[in-house]
């Protein structure tokens, strides 16, 4: 029996083995289901393989090198750029780099398969001349937290060109800014993100200083929102790869690191910011004046000052806009402020909303332990609520102020102190005085210069100009605190800069009739950790010294400093340390040669010019070696009186010859033909001496080779390489110097802000004249100036044009609303016209003009392979009335019974509505989600609604979808593409097809038989309650089943009917404000689905407001009318497609 059981045991045991080794059916049968279970899995990743292909089809960036040279604060910055289009199709190429807020681009020069593209600054025409006249658009390199990478002071140069197929394409850039002293340091920041890993990638900052350089710091990798400079760590990690060499004045930094240690960093290619953190010993006195070629630049930054005390009114938004983490950080960094107030300041807090709230009225309180308490308790009891009264705000503010400093407490306590006002706001004013003229007036009035107005703006809802003018007009600064940044941290920082004032009433005066044109000379102000900068022409280069008196108050007393500087030594010492440093006396570019001597040497022609005709350009004459002579006369025409009138050529249209256009030949390159089909050497193939390449001694630069060099150079190779490295030392030092330069900088600035604070209009166009006339003498790209680049032309086969003449862009005309049916909306044009923003000084709004995109190039969808994609003709889009557009306001067209019937979903924002789902047949569901906006002045509603963003999702055969916003259109079908809404594009893409017409509207088929048209509501200024959103609307419902359902869904096949309403059924419904008048009598309702909802007749405008639509409204929430309510059709998220239960309501 014992023997039987254990038997039983051992087969139970061992059985599985025997069946898994015999039946092998029933093996392939288990894998089979499990295909079927997870079929869904392969396909995701052989899907997702195939879309890291499609990323792959834009160029390859091969190399990014940056080089800055920094002469005595003022930088220079040349960016190098290599891509190759590895692939046989000419594909899009885009150059993006973030540049500084406060920096002017001075040139931008494109190669492309071997032809020079330079670009032309030109003075901004008006709007309606550029339309006429049939330019291109304008491209603005944008700082908003458009970027989400931005730090709020940095801008995004952008320029997109076509690359032909196998064939390089090279973008130089360069920018200068002069480096401004906050909290004791300067600070350079370059932004790397080149959006891919780079095989050479380097960073190089060189700076130059007169005096001895005391600190230096490079800070890790910033990436996040906040800045990291407010507090100095020296005890920071510098990042991987970095090198540093220095010595007493001059001090080298490289960052450099492998596409190994860039892949550790980030795999997006997004570094971060490169922070340097220097400061340099100061003299005491006057400061330090630098002389060079006739003109002056003088540093004064005085130390070891007593504190002057302070009357500061916080002036602190507390709308409802605020609730939340803005109000927290803001109330974190007050509580920190209090701590540092000093003995002998006062102080006092003014809160607004719709209505202004004083902490003591009528008084500024003297700081002590008792008074800050009692501020921390006022600050915590802020809460948030109301709308935005900012006039009132900054009246009672300045009543505040003015009150106490003509009090005899004022007399007896402060006479030599400093008052200001900080305001603090995160929108645009929304009750109360609502033009920016008044505020500005009313401000100004109230000010009397008697004190400072410092303005901080928190998000992107402020308007920043309103601010900036502000501060401008009233002796102050006006700071941007991004989005997503820590504003505690920023405005802490910010307050630390004025926190402590040193001076008041700064006077810099230079001896009569040896200047001119000296820029602000006269400050409110100086704080500590600050500098103060002025700059001038001297009117006798000859002259031997400078008499320089400055005149300032501190705390107790006037102070008057005066010396007479020796100009012709100070020269001598300029000359000397440059020459030490091995850079020439004229822009101090020498680091940077191999990528900035192109930025000023090729003229713009009528034509794009190759590399060999550049070649052939006419030299001023050779020194021994083949060096060009520079030619130290002024260009004909120069008025150095006058600056406004100086007419010398611009950098980008000198006639020099340009190193990266020089035709050399690499021992180890082969004379390959172009794609044009001529035989002649591409530029992107030479072996250029870019930075990443370079094989001679620069200083403190090692000699060695890069991987695509020969071991071995010849002794004619090397002779062009010098003869290039001489041609671009002396076309340095035949430009203009850096102190002059830094003169040139200073002046437009000066305008722009002269120009902001002009009231009459005379006065206006007098600033921008002369503003304008020094950013072209000085080729600096500016909000008054515009950067034409012509770009190549590239036929259907991805080859050059034979001739590369400039086209005129066809003119922007206004779409003709009565040229067609109602329901058809026109395709957009393409691109349109930019509005010209008058930045201010603290942050230019620069541009750049480019001509429209020519036959047979692509645009960003031409990166998907596989797809079919083509650029849209001019044609019509025919839709239905049926839709969701606007507040968001429905529409439902019923064909069969012949009626229209609307009806309002007022919903919440964040939330996700189910507009159309069809599980049965298509798989087809379409899910809306609801942004929120404040109201317009007037209106009953206290939120209003809108579509922000529209999900398709088709689930058959294979699951894919279509996300669009305003902005852009995702397409995740057979392959993955991303697509913007401001270029004209058809994508085929498996079952689905996607059209977009530039600015206007989103077409989406699917699969032939099922059309939406989404349309997009963009504003170029919207105003408070404006906001960018979608309408949808259903084209095509024949591939939809029966069963369809959504808020949309539910109708496409009901038959509806009127019918007449007891008099006292009426009477009990409520009335809905606003319904117009009815031709029927009140007593009307819509029987649908055995349902009877009360409805009035209203009218409604659909097609972006082409067509008057005359509907039956129904009331609350289209109670009834729906299956269910709002609720049931609120789904998780965007790409929900789970079936869900729906009620039926019943009478």
């Amino acid at each position: 029996m014992e023997t039987r059981v254990l038997l039983c045991v051992l087969v139970v045991c061992w059985s599985p083995i025997g069946f898994s080794q015999n039946d092998s059916e029933l093996e392939d049968n288990i894998f089979s289901d499990l295909d079927l279970v997870l079929n869904v899995a392969p396909r995701r990743e052989r899907r997702q393989v195939k879309t890291m292909l499609t990323k792959e089809t834009k160029p390859h960036l091969t190399e990014l090198t940056v080089k800055t040279t920094v002469i005595s604060r003022y930088a220079f910055t040349a960016v190098y750029c290599k891509m190759f289009n590895r692939h046989a199709s000419a594909v899009e190429g885009t150059f993006q780099f973030q540049i500084p807020a406060a920096a002017y681009v001075s040139n931008f020069t494109m190669i492309i398969g071997g032809r020079v593209f330079p670009s032309e600054i030109k003075p901004r025409e008006k709007k309606a001349k550029r339309v006429k006249e049939g330019e291109g658009p304008t491209d603005k390199p944008k700082g908003k937290g458009s970027n989400n990478q931005s730090e709020g002071d940095m801008e995004i140069f952008k320029m997109s060109v076509i690359i032909p197929g196998r064939n390089f394409a090279i973008f130089m850039l360069t920018y200068e800014e002069l480096l401004q002293r906050r909290l004791g340091y300067y600070e350079h920041v370059t932004s790397v993100r080149p959006l891919q890993l780079v095989s050479r990638l380097m960073v190089e900052v060189t700076i130059v200083e007169h005096s001895r350089i005391t600190h230096l710091e490079v800070l890790p990798l910033r990436n996040g929102k906040t800045a990291a400079g407010n507090t100095a760590d020296g005890r920071a990690a510098m990042p991987i790869s970095t090198v540093v060499e220095r010595n007493n004045s001059m001090c080298r930094v490289r960052f450099s690191p492998s596409i190994v240690q860039q892949a550790r960093l980030t795999t997006t290619g997004s570094l971060g910011d490169f922070v340097l953190r220097y400061d340099v010993e100061r003299e005491m006195g006057i400061g330090d004046i630098q002389v060079l070629d006739g003109y002056f630049v003088h540093y004064f930054a005085p130390r070891d000052l007593p504190v002057v005390p302070k009357n500061v009114v916080f002036v602190i938004d507390t709308s409802a806009s605020m609730l939340g983490t803005k109000m927290r950080q803001t109330k974190e960094a007050l509580f920190t402020i209090l701590r540092d107030l000093r003995q002998g300041d006062h102080f006092n807090f003014v809160s607004f909303s719709n209505r202004v709230r004083v902490w003591q009225p009528g008084k500024l309180v003297p700081v002590n332990p008792l008074s800050v308490r009692d501020a921390k308790k006022f600050i915590y009891m802020i809460s948030p609520t109301g709308a935005t009264d900012i006039n009132s705000a900054m009246q009672t503010g300045s009543s505040l102020l003015s009150d106490y400093l003509s009090s005899p407490e004022a007399a007896a306590t402060n006479q030599n102190s400093v008052s200001l006002i900080i305001f603090v706001t995160d929108g645009r004013p929304t009750v109360g005085e609502l033009q920016t003229a008044s505020i500005l007036g009313n401000t100004q009035r109230a000010v009397n210069e008697r004190f400072c107005v410092f303005t901080i703006g928190m998000g992107h809802d402020v308007d920043y100009r309103l601010l900036d003018r502000m501060a401008l007009e009233n002796c102050g600064t006006m700071r941007r605190i991004p989005e997503e940044a820590d504003a505690r941290t920023l405005l802490k920082g910010f307050y630390d800069e004025i926190g402590t004032p040193l001076l008041s009433d700064i006077q810099v005066e230079y001896s009569e009739d040896s200047v001119e044109y000296v820029t602000q000379h006269i400050f409110s102000n100086y704080f500590n950790g600050s500098e103060i900068v002025i700059a001038g022409k001297l009117t006798n280069r000859s002259a031997e010294t400078l008499h320089v008196q400055v005149k300032a108050s501190n705390s107790d007393r006037s102070i008057v400093m005066e010396t007479d500087v020796p100009l012709r030594q100070r020269q001598i010492e300029t000359q000397r340390r440059m020459k030490a440093a091995g850079l020439a006396t004229g822009m101090g570019l020498d680091a940077v040669r191999g990528i900035a001597p192109s930025a000023g040497s090729v003229r713009p022609t009528s034509k794009p010019s190759t590399a060999a005709d550049t070649s052939r350009g006419t030299q001023r004459g050779t020194q021994p070696g083949g060096a060009a002579q520079p030619d130290r006369k002024s260009p004909a025409g120069t008025d150095r009186k006058s600056p406004a009138g100086t007419d010398r050529k611009s950098t980008a249209g000198t006639d020099r010859k340009s190193t990266a256009d020089t035709d050399r030949k690499s021992t180890g390159d082969t004379d390959r033909k172009s794609t044009a089909g001529t035989d002649r050497k591409s530029t992107a193939d030479t072996d250029r001496k870019s930075t990443g390449d370079t094989d001679r001694k620069s200083t403190g630069d090692t000699d060695r080779k890069s991987t695509g060099d020969t071991d071995r150079r010849t002794t004619a190779d090397a002779d062009a390489d010098a003869d290039a490295g001489a041609d671009a030392k002396s076309e340095l030092a035949s430009g203009p110097g850096y102190v002059e330069r830094l003169w040139g900088f200073m002046s437009v600035k000066d305008g722009l802000r002269s120009r902001l604070r002009s009231h009459t209009s005379r006065e206006r166009e007098e600033h921008t004249r002369l503003a304008t006339n020094l950013s072209v003498a000085y080729n600096f790209l500016t909000p008054l100036t515009d950067m034409s680049v012509e770009r190549p032309q590239v036929l259907a086969d991805g080859t050059f044009a034979t001739e590369a003449t400039p086209t005129k862009a066809p003119a922007v005309v206004a779409a003709e609303t009565g040229a067609g049916p109602a329901n058809e909306l026109p395709e957009g044009d393409g691109e349109g016209e930019e509005s010209e923003e008058g930045g201010g000084a603290s942050s230019p709004s620069q541009s750049l003009t480019r001509k429209k995109d020519q036959p047979g190039q692509g645009s960003d969808a031409a990166k998907a392979t596989g797809s079919a994609v083509k650029r849209s003709s001019k044609k019509s889009v025919t839709i239905s009335k049926t839709s969701a557009d606007g507040d968001p306001h429905f529409v439902v067209e019923f064909p069969l019974s012949k009626l229209t019937v609307c009806f309002n979903i007022n919903g919440e924002p964040g939330h996700v509505l189910r507009l159309v789902s069809d599980h049965t047949q298509s798989g087809v569901t379409v899910n809306g989600k609801l942004i929120g906006a404040p109201p317009p002045p007037g209106s009953h509603k206290q939120l209003r609604t809108y579509f922000s963003t529209i999900t398709i999702v088709a689930a058959k055969p294979r699951r894919s979808y279509i996300e669009v916003t305003p902005k852009k259109v995702i397409l995740d079908g057979r392959d993955r593409m991303v697509l913007p809404c401001d270029k004209s594009v058809s994508v085929e893409s498996g079952d689905l097809a996607v059209a977009i017409a530039a600015r206007s509207n989103v077409t989406v088929t699917i699969r032939g038989s099922i059309g939406f048209v989404i349309l997009l509501h963009q504003y170029k200024n919207p105003a408070p309650y404006q906001r960018d959103h979608l309408g949808f609307y259903i084209s095509n419902s024949k591939g939809l089943s029966k069963d369809t359902h959504g808020l949309l869904g539910q109708f496409l096949n009901e038959e509806v009917a009127l019918t007449q309403l007891p008099t006292d059924f009426v009477a009990e419904q409520p009335t809905a404000g606003g319904v117009t008048e009815s031709a029927r009598p009140p007593a009307t309702a819509l029987k649908v689905k055995g349902r009877t909802v009360p409805v009035v007749k209203k009218s409604r405008r659909i097609y972006s407001g082409r067509q008057m639509v005359d509907c039956w409204f129904a009331r609350n929430n289209a109670a009834k009318l729906i299956d269910g309510e709002y609720r049931n059709y609120v789904v998780s998220h965007m790409f929900d497609t789970d079936s869900w239960p729906h009620n039926a309501n019943t009478d």
